[in-house]
């Protein structure tokens, strides 16, 4: 199992909050991650395994 570091980004695209989350591939982590983003108020994630990034993801903006 391999420990992804998932980081939620605010508006300025800054990072606020941590989440280490075990998967088992970047698939899997990049799932995780898409769930992890819908149940939050930050408008963005970034996954990492060690210094490489995986994932990035962004909600769709509601026009404001």
């Amino acid at each position: 199992m391999t420990r992804y570091r998932c980081y939620f980004l605010n508006h300025r695209l800054c990072v606020v909050g941590c989440r280490v989350i075990p998967c088992e591939t970047d698939d899997d982590a990049r799932a995780f991650a898409d769930g992890l983003l819908a149940g939050t108020t930050y408008p963005a994630i970034e996954v990492w395994q060690g210094q490489r990034e995986v994932y990035e993801a962004r909600k769709a903006s509601n026009g404001r």
